[in-house]
C-alpha cells in the first residue's frame, strides 16, 4: 500500500468516525433532555404522593384482623 492510498484509507476512517460520534451525540443528547423530562415529572410525583399521604392522617394503625 502506498503512502497516498494509506493516508486515503485513513481519512476515510476519520471522516467515518466523525459520523457515528455525531449520531452518537444526537442520541446521547436526546437521551438527557428524555433523563431531564422524567426527573422533573418523577419529583412532580414525589411531591404529589407525600401530600397525599400527608392528608391521608398519616400512619394507618396495624391491628389484628377480625378473625383472629
Amino acid at each position: 500500500m502506498s503512502d497516498a492510498e494509506t493516508i486515503a484509507d485513513l481519512q476515510s476512517r476519520i471522516a467515518e468516525l466523525e459520523r457515528e460520534l455525531e449520531t452518537l451525540n444526537g442520541v446521547v443528547t436526546d437521551q438527557a433532555t428524555t433523563i431531564a423530562a422524567v426527573e422533573k415529572r418523577m419529583a412532580a410525583l414525589i411531591e404529589r404522593f407525600l401530600a397525599v399521604e400527608e392528608q391521608a392522617g398519616g400512619d394507618v394503625p396495624i391491628d389484628r384482623p377480625p378473625h383472629w
